[in-house]
């Protein structure tokens, strides 16, 4: 087992490699990273000589091919900065998402929590009584979280709760009269939406094959409760199919904040990640928000394979 995760963990270093790169030779083509556009941003920090351009310049090795710019950048994650932002040449790019993150992490942390919570008693339920009332309830719940969009759904909770009731409030400000959590209460709402629909779906389908098998069959027939029997040997053995399906929602939660955030205002790092799309392109910024997500990803993927061995002692990594 430790000699797999050890290879895990090498191939997802690798592969962080491979996608940031990719990314980085992608950013190089923004519009926004022109050459005039880096002059427009050394000027957004203030009036500075030719020399101190060119100081600049060589801080960011803007003047050096692409792959020694990517080696430099690779270089400054372990130097504690992750470089500086464009934005503001004295400011670090790891402090400006230190303070960006919090509102991210309170936003996929819930949505995803709140989702698994709800999913697998409904699905549990649904798979129980097929064709019943929950079933039906699951169903109904299952295709609006995979059929609509996230940006649509939320402009659909604005329109119902903010516009109409108006009980809730549409952004999440500073200097809003609703407490914090209140404010976030939509947007966390939406990503549960969002992704509930996959789950328990997963639930659903994984309880009913199981709840098939002749082991099953053989747990009644010895007269043991229905509840332990749909606890202990049904969900058990169905519940590798759905930590996938959990795994699989974390890459759409780190894709869909960013949409969620533009939406409800959310100083997070998706907001943040768009902002610094736009002209001037912040690259370092651009690239510290994408090896996050990127890492997230990898880690996911890797506690996965992990969780397999503890849920099914017969699966074994070689």
């Amino acid at each position: 087992m430790l000699q797999f995760i050890l290879k895990r963990i090498l191939v997802s270093v690798l592969l962080f490699l491979l996608l940031t790169f990719v990314l980085y030779l992608i950013v190089q083509f923004l519009p926004s990273y022109a050459e005039n556009d880096i002059n427009k941003m050394v000027m957004q920090n203030g009036s500075i000589t030719e020399q101190q351009k060119l100081d600049i310049n060589t801080k960011y090795n803007l003047d050096k091919p692409v792959i020694p710019r990517y080696a430099a950048w690779i270089g400054s994650l372990f130097d504690g900065t992750w470089s500086h932002s464009f934005a503001n040449l004295n400011t670090t790019v790891l402090s400006v998402i230190k303070t960006k993150i919090k509102a991210t992490l309170i936003l996929m942390s819930l949505g995803l929590a709140f989702a698994v919570l709800l999913s697998i008693p409904l699905g549990m339920r649904a798979a129980i009584r097929p064709g019943g009332a929950a079933d039906g309830v699951t169903n109904a719940l299952t295709f609006t979280g995979i059929s609509i969009p996230n940006f649509i759904l939320a402009l659909l909770l604005i329109f119902l709760f903010s516009a109409k009731l108006g009980i809730l409030p549409s952004m999440v400000v500073q200097t809003s009269r609703y407490p914090y959590l209140a404010q976030m209460l939509l947007p966390i709402v939406c990503v549960m939406i969002s992704v509930i629909g996959p789950i328990v779906k997963q639930v659903r389908g994984s309880m009913l094959d199981v709840m098939n098998m002749e082991y099953v069959k053989t747990a009644r027939a010895k007269g043991i409760p229905e509840n332990q029997v749909v606890r202990r040997h049904v969900f058990r053995n169905a519940a590798i199919p759905v930590v996938t399906a959990i795994g699989l929602a974390v890459p759409m939660l780190v894709g869909g904040s960013v949409v969620i955030e533009q939406i409800f205002t959310i100083n997070g790092i998706g907001r943040t990640l768009v902002n610094a799309v736009y002209a001037p392109a912040d690259v370092p910024l651009i690239m510290g928000i994408v090896a996050i997500q990127v890492v997230v990803v990898l880690v996911v993927n890797l506690a996965l394979d992990i969780i397999y061995t503890l849920l099914d002692p017969r699966i074994a990594y070689q």
